[in-house]
C-alpha cells in the first residue's frame, strides 16, 4: 500500500506545461500516423464495441504517455481536449439550431462528429435534437383537462399494482396520455400531483364538498369545477379535485344511503367531519 502511494506522488499534477503539451501533441500525431488515422478526432470518434476493436487500450496509453510523467486518466483527458477541443455550454442560439439541423441531415446520428463541428459535447447535441423532434410530436405548455385526466388514470392503474415511482412504467403512461413525452410526464407528476397532494389536508376535503353542495347540482356531471377551482388559494387542477371527490364519495358509501345527489353530498360532509 505504501509503495503505491509513493509512486502516485511521483506524478506531476496541475496544468500542463508548454513542453508537456508539445510532447502530447507529438504523441498524438505519431499515433495517428501509425494507425492510418486521417484526423485527430478519429481517435475518439467511436464508442462501445467499435471502440474496443479500433483502439487497444494498452497500446493507446503507451503512445500517449510517452515522455509524460502524468497519470493515465490525466493524459487521456488532456488528449481528449486536444483532439476534440473545449466544448460550449448553455442554451443553443438560433444559428446553432440551424447548423445542427443541417449537420444532422449530412451526418445522420453521428453525434460525436456533429458535436465537434459545433464545438459542443456530443451528448448535449443529441439531447437538443431529441427535444426538437419531440416538440413536433408532443404538446408543450400547460396541460389541458383531457391530458390531466388521462395521466391520473394511468397513474391510478400503476398505483393499484403497488408500483413505486422509481418503477413507474412511463412508456405505458405516455401511451395513455398520448400528447406528452416521458420527461413531461415525470415533471408533471413531481410538480403537480405530488406537490398538490402535500398541500392538501382533511379541512380542504370538507371545503371541497361544501362548495359543491352550495352549487346545488342535480348530479355530479352538473358540478361547475372551474368555479370550485378558482375558490381555492392554491390552483389545484380540476382532475385532482375530481379525484378527491370520487374518493370521498366511494368511502362514504352515500350512493347506498340515498339516490338524491344533494342528500349524498350531506352524507359525504358528515363522513368527512367524523
Amino acid at each position: 500500500m505504501k509503495s503505491t502511494l509513493i509512486e502516485d506522488e511521483t506524478f506531476n499534477s496541475g496544468r500542463y506545461s508548454s513542453e508537456e503539451l508539445k510532447q502530447l501533441s507529438k504523441n498524438i500525431d505519431l499515433y495517428c500516423k501509425d494507425k492510418d488515422l486521417q484526423d485527430r478526432f478519429d481517435i475518439f470518434n467511436y464508442t462501445g464495441k467499435n471502440r474496443i476493436k479500433k483502439r487497444n487500450t494498452i497500446e493507446f496509453y503507451s503512445y500517449m504517455c510517452k515522455g509524460l510523467n502524468r497519470r493515465k486518466i490525466s493524459v487521456y483527458n488532456a488528449a481528449h481536449r486536444m483532439c476534440l477541443g473545449h466544448t460550449k455550454k448553455g442554451q443553443f442560439t438560433k444559428e446553432e439550431i440551424e447548423k445542427l439541423i443541417k449537420l444532422h441531415e449530412i451526418n445522420g446520428n453521428n453525434w460525436v462528429k456533429i458535436g465537434i463541428d459545433m464545438g459542443r459535447n456530443g451528448r448535449s447535441v443529441q439531447n437538443k435534437m431529441d427535444a426538437m423532434q419531440n416538440s413536433k410530436i408532443y404538446n408543450s405548455g400547460k396541460w389541458n383537462e383531457k391530458e390531466c385526466t388521462n395521466f391520473l388514470e394511468a397513474i391510478a392503474e400503476c398505483k393499484g399494482n403497488n408500483v413505486s415511482y422509481s418503477d413507474m412504467p412511463w412508456d405505458d403512461i405516455i401511451l395513455k396520455v398520448k400528447t406528452r413525452s416521458i420527461e413531461q410526464c415525470k415533471n408533471h407528476w413531481v410538480q403537480s400531483v405530488i406537490v398538490q397532494t402535500r398541500k392538501w389536508n382533511p379541512i380542504k376535503n370538507y371545503r371541497l364538498i361544501k362548495r359543491i353542495y352550495k352549487q346545488k347540482p342535480v348530479h355530479q356531471f352538473s358540478i361547475d369545477w372551474k368555479l370550485i377551482e378558482k375558490k381555492f388559494k392554491y390552483k389545484y387542477q380540476i382532475p385532482f379535485l375530481q379525484r378527491k371527490f370520487k374518493f370521498m364519495k366511494s368511502q362514504s358509501k352515500c350512493t347506498k344511503k340515498s339516490t338524491d345527489f344533494q342528500e349524498q353530498l350531506v352524507y359525504i360532509m358528515l363522513y368527512v367531519k367524523s
